[in-house]
Formats: structure tokens, sequence, C-alpha cells
């Protein structure tokens, strides 16, 4: 199989960001901006192929499909989230970051970076552990039953690996206790 060719203007673009974001000491524009490995990222091109969410229970990762709900948990923090991660055909490095966006059906929608997600090999795929997408400025009560388009996105060797849900939002419970080491 031939490489992928990635624009030159591309590298270059990034390249570009991520040397105007290193500087001595100094802060320079919005700490809340991308990283500088975002933009490299980000110009990656697009898988030819999709990736496959997978939800996170009691037994471990299990594949998800349209229409699977997706269980809210309220952490014992009062954190709202769900646990999700993202099967691919293609190799992963052993820590990848991973890109999720969650829409709801009423258009809100919410993007977040979740960098430093171990990977392995299941099955003969790779698969990265789980990533919990919080909820933390809606009431929990107010979640359930709400549709929702999921996203997440992860960067392969060679391309920028997406994988699609659209699921329902259920109460899975409260999580009693850390989960910690």
């Amino acid at each position: 199989m031939l490489p992928t060719v990635v624009p030159m203007s591309a590298i270059l673009a990034a390249l570009a960001v991520a040397a105007g974001s290193v500087g001595c000491g100094e802060t320079r524009g919005d700490p809340d901006a991308a990283l500088p490995i975002d933009a490299v990222v980000d110009a990656m091109l697009p898988c030819t192929e999709t990736g496959h969410i997978v939800g996170f229970g009691p037994n471990g990762a299990h594949p998800m499909a349209d229409g699977d709900d997706l269980p809210v948990i309220l952490g014992f923090q009062g954190f709202v989230f769900f646990e999700v991660g993202i099967r691919s055909p293609d190799a992963l490095e052993s820590y990848v970051t991973v890109r999720s966006n969650v829409r709801m059906a009423d258009g809100t929608e919410s993007a977040d970076s979740h960098p430093g997600v171990s990977t392995s090999r299941v099955d003969g795929l790779w698969e990265t552990d789980k990533v919990l997408v919080f909820f933390n400025d809606t009431p929990v009560a107010d979640l359930y039953g709400r549709e929702v388009d999921l996203a997440l996105s992860v960067p392969t060797a060679r391309c920028r690996l997406r994988a699609t849900l659209h699921g329902k939002l259920v109460d899975g419970g409260v999580q009693l206790q850390d989960a910690g080491p």
C-alpha cells in the first residue's frame, strides 16, 4: 500500500502554528487555544475507512451501534459523564489524543480533546481505553432520554480516523467511590 500524501501547505501551516505557540517562558495567545500538536493532527487527511465506537460496562469494552443507549453516570464528585472509546483497523500509537464531539437534538454541542489515552490491540484491531465525555453544565435529570450524535476521532500512522454514533442518553447510575489506583 502506498503511503498517504499530505499536502505540503498543510504541513507548513501546522508547523507555523506550532512554532508560533512556543515561547521562552512567556504566554502567547489564548491559553485555551488548541495545543500545537492539535494543529498537526488537524492537518492530517481523513481516513477512507471508519472506526467503531465502543462503550464500557462492568464486563469491559463492547461494540456500539446506532440507536444504542449511552449510559450517563453521576460521578462520586458530582461530575456527569459517559464512557466510550474508539476501535481502529489501523495501528495506533501507545498513547493518543482522542477528540470527542457531542451534538444534542436541540443543537447544543460540546467538543473536547482527551490527550494521553492509552491503546491496546484487541481481536486484531486497535482500541483506545475509555474516554470520559462530560456534561457538567446540564443537570443530570435533564439529559436522560435526549438523543445525541457522538463523533470520536483519533490519529493513526497515516490519517485521522473518525467514528460516529447516534444514540440516546439514559440513566447509567451513580459512581459510589473513586475508581482510582
